[in-house]
């Protein structure tokens, strides 16, 4: 009994996308290249071009699943939250790491 042809390549595309996160994360777009991906998942540089044209597509797969998963963790957080305030609380800094803490503005007379 064989597998479904678009099952492999289901499993073959998410490995790829799961590699390539990782190396993206820790080298960065510049520095990863289609040899880096195709080594870590075990295959030929060829075998990604088949389904890939170049590094910029893998990363927009990359991006597209990243995007999937923060509007999931959206969801699930609105969906736990009743009203503007905890969702606020809640969402924001889990998801905005970089924006800065709202300052007390200083009354200035």
């Amino acid at each position: 009994m064989s597998t479904d042809p678009t099952i492999k390549d289901d499993l073959f595309q998410e490995q790829v996308i799961k590699a390539a996160q990782q190396l993206f994360r820790q080298y960065g777009l510049q520095k990863v290249t289609m040899d880096d991906v195709a080594k870590a998942v075990g295959k030929g540089r060829s075998s990604l071009y088949y389904y890939y044209k170049n590094k910029i597509e893998i990363f927009g797969a990359v991006m597209d699943v990243e995007i999937s998963e923060i509007l999931a963790e959206v969801a699930r957080a609105v969906d736990k939250a009743t009203g503007v305030a905890p969702w606020k609380r809640g969402w924001m800094p889990m998801k905005c790491p970089i924006m800065p803490k709202p300052r007390r503005r200083s009354v200035r007379r």
